[in-house]
């Protein structure tokens, strides 16, 4: 592969991580709800848990793509049962918490924690048909990794990487920017609705996950 053909790949990478991180789904949600809680670097160190479970699964997808389909598909009632479980409760978590019950003062910035970066990782796991959707976006733009070898690999991966990394860094911005115009109780409550969300999201999988073990 020639060094320009590298870079027009490693560019496609980069586009794939600003695709994959535009679906709303639950990271989404709690990325919201961390950046309107805490500002930016709060709700960007929580948002990177969604790239790095994508690019383990573009990782996959790229390796071992026929293995993870057959994984998927052999355990997916179960995933969805649990992961409908995960999901159900770090929903109910974020309606019933009170962040920010240790000070009234919108404009103190929280820091970001390990414990959000872990939360968001693990609301990305228990989403593994993700899998599929950085594998379409990989056949869609024509990503080929025929011949470039395993650190060519790790480079379109990283690529993918900061792609999804630039694109929450400029939305949990934003997000920060309009936090301060908001009143106190209207944070609060907006915050527990988007817990409810999340939750409901959860329930929801669960009932598909038991409805199906019933139904085979």
């Amino acid at each position: 592969t020639s060094n320009r053909g590298m870079i027009v790949t490693i560019l496609k990478a980069f586009l794939i991580g600003i695709c994959a991180a535009i679906p709303f789904g639950p990271i989404a949600i709690y990325v919201i709800r961390r950046t309107l809680v805490g500002g930016h670097k709060t709700g960007f160190v929580t948002s990177l848990g969604a790239p790095v479970v994508d690019c383990l699964y573009a990782a996959i997808a790229i390796f071992f793509v026929s293995y993870a389909r057959e994984f998927l598909d052999r355990n997916e009632i179960l995933i969805c049962i649990i992961g409908g479980l995960v999901v159900a409760g770090i929903g109910l978590g974020m309606s019933l918490s009170k962040p920010f019950s240790r000070t009234k003062k919108m404009a103190l910035i929280e820091e970001p924690s390990v414990k959000d970066f872990l939360k968001s990782l693990v609301l990305g796991i228990t989403n593994p048909g993700a899998i599929f959707v950085i594998f379409a976006l990989y056949v869609g733009l024509g990503v080929s990794t025929e011949g470039i070898g395993r650190i060519g690999v790790l480079a379109i991966v990283a690529a993918q990487f900061v792609g999804e990394a630039f694109y929450w860094f400029f939305v949990t911005m934003g997000i920060s920017k309009i936090r301060t115009r908001f009143r106190f109780e209207t944070i609060i409550k907006f915050n527990r609705f988007l817990g409810v969300v999340i939750a409901v999201m959860g329930v929801v999988m669960f009932c598909k996950g038991t409805l199906s073990y019933f139904i085979s």
